[in-house]
């Protein structure tokens, strides 16, 4: 049996499937390997006057060109004329610091929109591993690592929820069936991994010049 500490309370169980990533500094780290972060800051907004086509979502808007060395892009999600997502993005090995996501955004909200006045209703951030490095499996008769922790992250997009869906539901069947899913095979490998690797590879190599 294993304890678990949840909110102050005492949980025992027999299992612990944990989704909670490990430090980078503890991924394995193969020869040639590549790590970068897709990180990212969003404002719900609401504007006076119709700003926004309600219809049309705009993505991966490269606004910037070539005058980054990073990727780095916006996208836009209408609720409607008057309210919308917008998101600004980065592939890079480092974090931003705070102002640089809201100067970004604000800049974008101006050069694209052409508007400084508007009410922030919402804010989202996160920053999500794109490495083919490997991330402890963590698996034990008693623990596994699951989601971003168990390296279900898709290394050239930073895209887990499909993912995510097939292996749950794959666990969630093993454990019907009465077999350890601590035990179950990893997710398969391929000519898609050499593909993330590819791209991951592209995408440092090009920011370094």
């Amino acid at each position: 049996a294993i304890l678990v500490l949840n909110d102050g309370k005492q949980v025992i169980t027999s299992q612990v499937f944990n989704s909670i990533p490990a430090f980078v500094s503890d991924v394995t780290k193969p020869p040639r390997s590549t790590f970068l972060w897709q990180h990212f800051k969003g404002w719900i907004i609401e504007t006076e006057g119709e700003v926004f086509d309600a219809d049309t979502p705009i993505l991966m808007d490269f606004c910037e060109g070539k005058a980054q060395k990073e990727v780095q892009f916006f996208y836009v999600l209408p609720y409607s004329a008057k309210k919308a997502l917008v998101e600004f993005t980065v592939f890079s090995a480092e974090l931003f610091s705070e102002g640089v996501y809201d100067q970004k955004l604000r800049s974008y909200l101006y050069s694209r929109f052409k508007i400084s006045s508007y009410r922030i209703t919402a804010t989202e951030k996160g920053a999500i591993p794109m490495t083919d490095r490997i991330f402890p499996a963590g698996n034990t008769s008693k623990i596994m690592n699951i989601g971003t922790a168990g390296g279900w992250v898709k290394p050239s997009t930073g895209y887990a929820f499909t993912r995510t869906i097939d292996r749950s539901r794959s666990l969630i069947a093993e454990m019907e069936a009465g077999v350890n899913p601590i035990a179950a095979a990893p997710m398969p490998h391929g000519r898609f991994t050499f593909y993330d690797r590819l791209l991951l590879n592209i995408l440092t190599e090009d920011s370094r010049e």
